[in-house]
C-alpha cells in the first residue's frame, strides 16, 4: 500500500509540474511577443531619426557625414528587418500554441450564449403565459446566464494577452474578435507587422 501511494503522489505531483510550466511557457509567449513589438518599434525610430540627420547632412553638403549616414541607414534596415522576422517568428510560435486554449474559450462562450438564449426564450414565454412565480426564476437565470457569458468572454481575452502580449499603442488594439483566425491581429507595432513609412527620398 505505501508504494501504491507514494507513485499515486509522484503521480500527482509531476501532473501539477507539468501544468505550473504550461502556464509559465504560456506566459513567456506574450512576454516574448511584446519585446519584440518594442524592438521594432525602437528600432524603426532609429531608422527615422537616422534618416532625418542624412537629409539634414546632405541639405549641408557634409560628403562625410552622408557617407556614415548612409552606412548607418542600411544597419538600420538590417536591423528593422530582423526585428520584424524575429517577431513573425514568434507570433507564429504563439498562435500554434494558443489555438486549443482559445477554440476552448470560443466554445465556451457558443454555449453560454445558447444558454442565454435559452434563458431568454423562456422568460418570454412565462410572461406571456402570465406566470408570475416563473417570472421570477427566469430573471434569475438570465441574470446568471449573462454573468457566466462576460465571465468567459473575460478568460478569453486573458488567454489572448496571455499568449500574445499586450500590442504596441494600446492595450486593447489589435484584438479580432472571435470568429476570425484565432489570436489574429497581434502582429506589429502601430496595428500593423509590416508597416514601413521610412523611405529616404
Amino acid at each position: 500500500m505505501k508504494n501504491i501511494s507514494l507513485v499515486a503522489v509522484a503521480a500527482v505531483s509531476v501532473a501539477i509540474g507539468w501544468t505550473g510550466g504550461a502556464q509559465a511557457d504560456a506566459t513567456s509567449y506574450g512576454q516574448t511577443l511584446t519585446t519584440d513589438r518594442q524592438a521594432v518599434q525602437t528600432d524603426r525610430q532609429t531608422l527615422h531619426t537616422d534618416y532625418q540627420q542624412l537629409r539634414t547632412d546632405q541639405k549641408a553638403g557634409n560628403a562625410a557625414a552622408v557617407t556614415t549616414d548612409q552606412a548607418t541607414i542600411a544597419t538600420d534596415k538590417q536591423t528593422v528587418q530582423s526585428a520584424r522576422q524575429q517577431l513573425k517568428t514568434d507570433y507564429q510560435s504563439a498562435k500554434t500554441a494558443a489555438q486549443p486554449v482559445l477554440q476552448q474559450d470560443a466554445a465556451k462562450m457558443q454555449t453560454d450564449r445558447q444558454a442565454l438564449r435559452t434563458n431568454y426564450t423562456q422568460l418570454k414565454t412565462d410572461k406571456g403565459a402570465g406566470n408570475t412565480a416563473a417570472v421570477t426564476t427566469d430573471q434569475a437565470n438570465v441574470a446568471a446566464a449573462k454573468q457566466t457569458l462576460q465571465t468567459d468572454r473575460q478568460q478569453m481575452q486573458t488567454d489572448r494577452t496571455t499568449y500574445f502580449g499586450t500590442p504596441s499603442g494600446g492595450s486593447g488594439g489589435g484584438y479580432q474578435p472571435s470568429g476570425g483566425h484565432v489570436g489574429g491581429g497581434f502582429m506589429g507595432g502601430g496595428g500593423s507587422m509590416g508597416g514601413g513609412g521610412f523611405r529616404h527620398r
